[in-house]
């Protein structure tokens, strides 16, 4: 059973999580949203002026033997221009050395850095203003068709991807690709499920007789857990679709704990069947 110790941290057997705050951002609520019209969306996701809508930064650290591995790293806000950081909105959260202080670590005790996927909002945290690596023994686990596809730039993606991001990590030989699932330390699993990236992987981490998954941009938010709520940023949308119809209802039978890492309020839950769609239970 999971022990929960607060609204974000639990133990799962001798396993720690804790879901620490990057800080948030806003996007637009129709490319959050893609088909589903405005009508439906904004009675849960109210937008501002600029129609955009408040989002959360919600990295992950797991303690799992001998490893520390922290799961996506925020937005890295010091390195972005004013005129972006008012286009999103950004509130920056904590410097990442004061998420590891409360909990007895500091950036050189991550063993690993393991992104989802390589996006602004996930990785630029893993570089200082000056782009010197944060976690300086990490090693930092994505696949590696995601950094072939970081590199080539393609036109639908460029805003998406920063080459300044990577290029210091790369630099220092600290990129250390994935081919495929793999196992990451003991009870730790990514798995590739596309849709969003055409490498996109959720983080499984398992022990005590439970199941948590990060969805990472799978499912930003509760709100995307239908499978047809789909974002106009997913590169392959059909894709997003078919592994979320076959994962969520997983979830709801094999009662997993989810984290969502763009999700405002709701940091850590269980997903419930709610008539032809899914309600979240929050972690108390």
């Amino acid at each position: 059973m999971a022990e929960v110790l607060s609204p974000t941290a639990l133990t799962l057997g001798d396993i720690r999580v804790d879901v620490l705050d990057a800080g948030r951002l806003r996007l637009d609520g129709g490319a959050m949203f893609r088909v589903v019209p405005r009508a439906l969306w904004e009675r849960f996701a109210p937008p501002d002026e600029q129609n955009r809508i408040a989002l959360a930064m919600r990295p992950l650290l797991v303690r799992a033997g001998d490893e520390v591995l922290l799961v996506d790293a925020g937005i890295g806000p010091e390195r972005r221009d004013g005129a972006f950081l008012a286009r999103c909105a950004v509130e920056p959260g904590p410097d990442p050395a004061e998420w590891l202080a409360p909990l007895g670590l500091g950036p050189s005790d991550v063993t690993q850095v393991v992104l989802t996927h390589a996006h602004f909002d996930h990785a630029g945290g893993l570089v200082d203003a000056d782009g010197a690596p944060r976690f300086p023994r990490a090693r930092v686990r994505v696949q590696r068709r995601e950094l072939e596809d970081a590199a080539e730039g393609c036109p639908l993606c460029r805003a998406s991807y920063v080459e300044g991001d990577l290029a210091p990590l790369r630099a220092q030989g600290l990129l250390d690709p994935l081919d495929g699932d793999a196992s990451l330390a003991p009870g730790v699993r990514a798995v590739v499920t596309g849709g969003h990236t055409r490498a996109h992987q959720v983080v499984f981490v398992e022990g005590g007789g439970e199941t948590l998954v990060f969805w990472g941009d799978l499912v930003p938010t509760r709100h995307h857990l239908r499978p047809h709520y789909v974002m106009a940023y997913d590169l392959y949308p059909r894709e997003s679709w078919e592994r979320k119809a076959e994962l969520v209802p997983r979830a709801v039978a094999e009662d997993w704990i989810a984290v969502f890492y763009h999700d405002p309020e709701v940091p850590l839950a269980r997903v419930r069947p709610d008539g032809r769609g899914y309600r979240v239970e929050p972690l108390a």
